[in-house]
């Protein structure tokens, strides 16, 4: 099939979760033989480095398509003022790209629309009869702005909110078929609609770590540049390090991804390491992962990569989301912050341990990805049979 496939994040270079997760859809629908043409909507308040630029462009080639784009630009009320609020899907949208929209869809001649995200929606519309719609949730986001206030949690940059179910499910109905990126979130809009959604998890590259362990006792933490990784790494700061620190007083903190930029000073024992060409850059680094997520929503990308690279991980059950059947076997789930300390402490300083994680996250990921690629071909499946038999 020919897909037209729309992005408010860019795909290159994968640095954070949401581009990895956008990455992965492109290259699998490839994999499996469809022509896709990416349409990345680019909001000039987020600029994009030019290495990321080019990177994406030699990957697509004359398959992409970049489109200024405005960030509840539809909603007509001043920046600063749309900070941590909730609006109405449309009210995100950016309708000035409706009529360029159009235009490719002709040229390219579609079979089927893959849109990114809710609040994107209303791009369906654009669509004539015909096309088949496909809406990746990514995330839910009916009182996202309320549950990261009530964490504590306030954001400079602006993200997108509903004010309830009944928004959300205006933005769902529009789509043929909804994809969910995990089970939970899948139940809710399946009870919301009264239909079927698809699950579709995160498929995350295999790799063996071949490097030997550093000398010093070293956690890695990923996170990109988001007051959310920020917020959860300021909790370890605060509540965890110390007592890691004063029981293995050489123990050291290597940070990685775009959030070292908004964490402002740091004490001793944590540094920044930054973005990578690739990830592995920063785990060979260290002995182990740490996530001590306490308000994300959505899939946890970053603990499937880390757990793709052979890592020993130690998570909160806020982080596990999505992964829970790995609880035990591919990673170890903190559920205090004192829980947090042992288990963290157990694997730093039990090699026989890291080893075993290491083994059983491989096996984890390899069974995740191919359930992931079963379900990805049966979607496509169905999807192609609705085009060949239209209702």
């Amino acid at each position: 099939m020919k897909i037209l496939l729309i992005s408010p994040v860019p795909t290159h270079r994968p640095h954070s979760g949401i581009r990895a997760r956008v990455l992965s859809i492109a290259g699998s629908l490839r994999q499996l033989g469809h022509d896709i043409h990416f349409v990345w909507l680019r909001d000039g308040s987020r600029p994009l480095p030019d290495l990321d630029l080019a990177t994406m462009r030699t990957f697509w080639g004359n398959q992409c398509t970049i489109l200024p784009f405005t960030l509840a630009a539809d909603a007509r009320i001043p920046r600063r003022e749309l900070l941590n609020k909730s609006l109405h899907p449309d009210q995100w949208y950016d309708s000035r790209i409706d009529p360029l929209l159009s235009e490719i869809l002709a040229e390219t001649e579609c079979d089927l629309l893959w849109v990114e995200y809710a609040y994107l929606s209303k791009a369906f519309e654009v669509a004539p009869p015909g096309i088949l719609r496909v809406l990746d949730t990514i995330d839910r986001f009916a009182g996202r702005s309320e549950h990261m206030l009530g964490a504590g949690v306030r954001s400079e940059h602006l993200i997108p909110s509903f004010a309830n179910n009944d928004d959300e499910c205006a933005a769902l109905r529009r789509a043929d078929c909804i994809v969910a990126i995990q089970e939970a979130e899948g139940e809710i809009f399946s009870n919301l609609l009264g239909r079927k959604v698809w699950t579709l998890g995160h498929r995350t590259d295999l790799l063996t770590r071949t490097d030997s362990e550093p000398d010093n006792p070293t956690i890695a933490f990923l996170a990109s540049e988001s007051y959310v990784g920020a917020a959860n790494f300021k909790h370890f700061q605060h509540s965890i390090f110390p007592l890691l620190r004063s029981t293995l007083p050489g123990l050291e903190v290597i940070i990685g991804g775009g959030v070292s930029r908004i964490l402002g000073d740091l004490p001793p024992g944590i540094r920044v390491f930054g973005e990578t060409p690739t990830v592995g850059d920063l785990f060979c680094r260290a002995h182990m992962v740490i996530n001590s997520d306490f308000c994300a929503t959505g899939l946890s990308i970053k603990n499937l990569t880390a757990l793709g690279h052979g890592m020993p991980l130690v998570t909160s059950a806020n982080g596990a989301r999505g992964l829970e059947a790995g609880a035990g076997s591919a990673f170890l789930l903190a559920t205090s912050d004192e829980q947090f300390v042992d288990l963290t402490l157990e694997i730093l300083t039990n090699t026989e341990m890291r080893t075993r994680l290491s083994e059983g996250a491989r096996h984890f990921v390899m069974d995740y990805n191919t359930t992931q690629e079963r379900t990805l071909e049966s979607l496509l499946d169905t999807l192609d049979g609705m085009r060949r038999n239209p209702v």
